[in-house]
């Protein structure tokens, strides 16, 4: 079979490869990407509250900024999200991970932490949020990760070297 075939090319081609330099240029490709993902950008905490009702979320939000309910307590009774069983808690996450919408809202630098912000569109529903921490990589971690890509390729391109001789 095809697959079977395919296994044999793979094994054959590793009797042929040092086995500890395949393994120390796979782990440094690895950090590279690593480092470039989640040092790049700032990551935050944050929870949320989502619900299918307009009139709803923006009740929701007026009663948490009056102070009459706290924001845990209205996710776990009012979010249709599994999130709602941790208090809306969606623990920390980097820039790109959440839909656009949700990702604009919560990285937005002109809303302060702390702050409820919404209801925002997405195609779940309507979303209430509370960033509750933001951090930023330090100023060498910007630095890795924008020279990140030009090392993996430089790292990509000798592990080919290698592999060809």
């Amino acid at each position: 079979s095809r697959h079977a075939y395919s296994t044999i090319d793979l094994s054959q081609l590793l009797e042929n490869l040092d086995m500890r330099v395949v393994g120390l240029v796979a782990a440094a490709l690895l950090a590279l990407a690593f480092l470039s993902q989640s040092v790049a950008g700032k990551r935050a905490t944050a929870s949320h509250i989502l619900v299918k009702d307009l009139d709803l979320a923006n009740k929701l939000k007026a009663d948490i900024t009056n102070g009459d309910v706290d924001f845990a307590d209205a996710a776990q009774k009012h979010s249709t999200c599994p999130s709602s069983a941790k208090g809306g808690s969606l623990g920390t996450f980097g820039r790109g991970q959440m839909v656009p919408e949700f990702d604009q809202a919560v990285f937005d630098e002109e809303i302060p932490v702390g702050t409820v912000i919404g209801p925002v569109k997405t195609q779940f529903g309507q979303h209430l949020i509370l960033v509750t921490s933001e951090s930023k990589p330090p100023p060498q971690a910007r630095r890795v990760s924008a020279s990140a890509r030009d090392r993996r390729a430089s790292a990509s391109a000798s592990a080919r070297a290698w592999t060809s001789s």
